[in-house]
């Protein structure tokens, strides 16, 4: 039997249970120390050595986590932190992919809600995650059908049929006649004050701002 030892674990903490546990408060290498003593005053001591490494810290920011679909581009800003060493990354997008970059800049197929997560792992297999959601709001897809483009002035009259459209909710519309006059029904018929030519633009416009433009010219000319 062992009736007297000692453990030192090198932070100023002792411990004299035979098999006790010790958690540090900090990374770094410490020096763990069990003395032990007979009945007849005999001593010996083992001494090895512990490292603990450091945690890394995940953390990022996005400048836009909500965006539109037409041209959406999300850009990460990555602020992982450790205390010592090196680190790599896991970007998991929320639709089955994984990118290894340090500040990834992506886009998505479709619009959704993407619940993503940012893991940062050291060399030793430490690890921390941060999880965040990204959100692409449908946009609409401005189209529309004229009768014809090209017209002599007299008489003439430019039916435009409407056929923009979005995967959910409303739209609305403007009409940009380019002559300086404006509407905002669904379909159009117009004549221009004029002979001329004319860039027409129909913008459609969903929930949050979501746009789209389709252009055509129209060519009037003179009877």
């Amino acid at each position: 039997s062992i009736p007297n030892l000692l453990w030192f674990f090198g932070d100023s903490s002792t411990a004299v249970i035979v098999a006790p546990t010790h958690s540090y408060r900090w990374h770094g290498t410490n020096n763990v120390r069990l003395v032990v003593q007979s009945n007849f005053g005999c001593m010996d001591s083992a001494s090895r050595q512990l490292t603990v490494h450091p945690d890394p810290i995940a953390d990022l920011s996005i400048p836009a986590d909500k965006q539109c679909m037409n041209h959406h581009s999300f850009r990460m800003v990555n602020r992982s932190r450790i205390g010592a060493g090196t680190m790599v990354y896991t970007w998991d997008l929320g639709d089955g992919r994984q990118l290894n970059q340090v500040a990834p800049v992506f886009s998505y197929a479709n619009p959704g809600v993407y619940r993503a997560t940012l893991k940062a792992e050291t060399a030793f297999g430490c690890s921390d995650t941060q999880s965040f959601v990204l959100t692409v709001w449908p946009s609409p897809e401005a189209a529309f059908d004229v009768n014809q483009s090209e017209q002599c002035f007299d008489q003439h009259s430019y039916n435009l049929q409407n056929r923009s459209s979005v995967s959910v909710g409303p739209l609305s519309f403007l009409w940009q006649k380019g002559d300086g006059n404006t509407d905002t029904a669904r379909n159009i018929r117009y004549r221009y004050n004029a002979a001329g030519s004319f860039q027409l633009r129909l913008i459609a416009s969903a929930s949050h701002a979501c746009k789209d433009t389709a252009v055509r010219m129209l060519l009037l000319r003179p009877s």
